[in-house]
């Protein structure tokens, strides 16, 4: 059964790798490449996350984090 909650600061590596994982094509159309370094996805969400935390909602399928999306006002 997939859960819904707010995200917590320790859930930032996982969502890096699944943006990463969710994004490859965009990645390459922007920056050159399929994949960055994973500690400049996981700079630019935390930022994000430090600004709008409550925009952040994961998805956990069985306890194991499946998917996120961030809203921002």
């Amino acid at each position: 059964m997939i859960e819904y909650e707010k995200a917590s600061a320790s859930d930032l590596p996982v969502i890096t790798e699944l943006y990463q994982d969710a994004f490859p094509e965009a990645l390459q159309a922007i920056f050159g490449k399929a994949r960055l370094p994973s500690a400049a996805v996981f700079d630019l969400l935390n930022g994000l996350y430090q600004l709008e935390s409550p925009g952040f909602i994961v998805a956990r399928d069985g306890g194991r984090l499946a998917g996120f999306i961030i809203v921002m006002s």
